[in-house]
C-alpha cells in the first residue's frame, strides 16, 4: 500500500514538479547563485565571460545521486583552458525534461511524455584590455538534441515499473547565450547571463508539435569581502512585466562560500522560495617534491533540500 501510494503521489506531480537543478555542485550549494561568480569551469553553463577567469586547464563531472525522477539535470561533464586574457570550453549535458506540449495522463492516454536531452556547448569569453580591462563578454554555442519518450503511468502504479520507452522521434536546434560581468571593484562584481537569446525552437513534426527554449535574462552580483568569502545573489529568468506568472516565474537566488582552511570550504543558500542548499568542498594538491602529477584536485558536494526530501550532487575537478 504504501508502494502505491508513493507512486500515485509522483503520478500527480507527473514531470511537471521537476527542478531546475543546477550544474556543479559547488554552484548548486550556493543556492545557484552563481553568475557573477564564474571564476572556474563552471562558467562553462553559469555564464561564458567567466572563461578568462579559468587559472589554467580544468575539467569537471558532476552526477546526480538520487531523485532523478524529479530532477532534470542528470549528468554534466566539462573542460577548458585559459588563452591570454580568456578561454574556451566544452560542456555536455544529459537532462531529463517534460513535454508538456502533448495533454498527457488521461483517460484515453495513459502515458505522460518526456524528452531525453542531450546538449553540447562551446564556450568563450575573456577580459577586456584598456579601458574595458574590468569588463568580460563571452558566448556560449549549444547544440539541443531531444528525443521524445513517453511512460505509462498505469503500469507504474500497479507494477512499479518507472522506465520510459523510445518513440523514434528526436528534434534538434542550436542555442546561443551571452554573459557579462563588470568589476566593480576588488570586492564587487556584476554579472549578466541570457541564456538562449534567439529561443531556438524544437519540431518533432505534426503529430507531437515542437517546443521553444525560452530566453532568460539572469543578473547577478558578488560581494568578495577577502579572498576566501563569497556572497552572491541572481535572479532567475528575470520578468519585470509579470513575476507572479506561474511560467517562468522571477526567482531570488542567495548563497555563500567560506574557505575555512586552504582545503576545506562550506557552503550554503537559498535557491527560490522552496528551497535551501549546502555543501562543502575538499582540495588538495601534490606535496612539493611529490611525483604525483602537479594538480589541483576538488571534490564538491551539495545538496538541495526541500519539506525534508533532499536531492544530493557531487562533483569531482582537477585543475592544472
Amino acid at each position: 500500500m504504501k508502494r502505491l501510494l508513493l507512486y500515485s503521489i509522483l503520478v500527480m506531480i507527473g514531470y511537471g514538479g521537476t527542478t531546475e537543478a543546477c550544474l556543479g555542485a559547488r554552484p548548486l550549494s550556493m543556492g545557484g547563485a552563481f553568475v557573477a561568480v564564474a571564476d572556474d569551469i563552471h562558467s562553462c553553463y553559469w555564464n561564458p565571460a567567466g572563461m578568462g577567469n579559468l587559472q589554467g586547464t580544468e575539467l569537471t563531472y558532476m552526477q546526480t545521486l538520487n531523485n532523478k525522477a524529479v530532477i532534470n539535470y542528470q549528468n554534466w561533464a566539462a573542460g577548458g583552458m585559459k588563452i591570454g586574457n580568456g578561454g574556451i570550453g566544452v560542456s555536455h549535458v544529459k537532462a531529463i525534461n517534460p513535454y508538456t506540449y502533448i495533454n498527457s495522463g488521461t483517460d484515453t492516454d495513459p502515458y505522460n511524455y518526456y524528452t531525453n536531452d542531450d546538449w553540447m556547448t562551446l564556450s568563450i569569453g575573456g577580459w577586456g584590455t584598456g579601458l574595458f580591462e574590468n569588463t568580460a563578454m563571452g558566448v556560449n554555442i549549444r547544440r539541443y538534441s531531444h528525443a521524445l519518450e513517453r511512460r505509462d503511468n498505469l503500469a507504474m502504479m500497479v507494477s512499479g515499473k518507472t522506465t520510459r520507452e523510445g518513440m523514434g522521434y528526436v528534434a534538434n536546434a542550436t542555442g546561443f547565450d551571452l554573459g557579462f560581468l563588470h568589476k566593480l571593484s576588488d570586492e564587487i562584481t556584476l554579472g549578466l547571463l541570457i541564456q538562449d537569446v534567439n529561443k531556438p525552437k524544437c519540431s518533432f513534426g505534426n503529430e507531437f508539435g515542437s517546443m521553444r527554449h525560452a530566453r532568460n535574462f539572469r543578473p547577478g552580483i558578488a560581494w568578495m569581502p577577502d579572498k576566501d568569502t563569497i556572497i552572491s545573489m541572481d535572479i532567475y529568468y528575470l520578468n519585470i512585466k509579470d513575476v507572479y506568472a506561474h511560467e517562468l516565474q522571477s526567482e531570488v537566488r542567495i548563497g555563500a562560500e567560506r574557505w575555512l582552511t586552504d582545503k576545506l570550504a562550506i557552503r550554503a543558500g537559498f535557491y527560490g522560495r522552496s528551497f535551501h542548499t549546502i555543501g562543502l568542498g575538499l582540495k588538495s594538491k601534490p606535496a612539493e617534491g611529490s611525483t604525483a602529477p602537479n594538480m589541483l584536485y576538488q571534490i564538491d558536494y551539495g545538496l538541495l533540500e526541500s519539506d525534508g526530501d533532499g536531492t544530493h550532487f557531487l562533483s569531482a575537478t582537477v585543475k592544472f
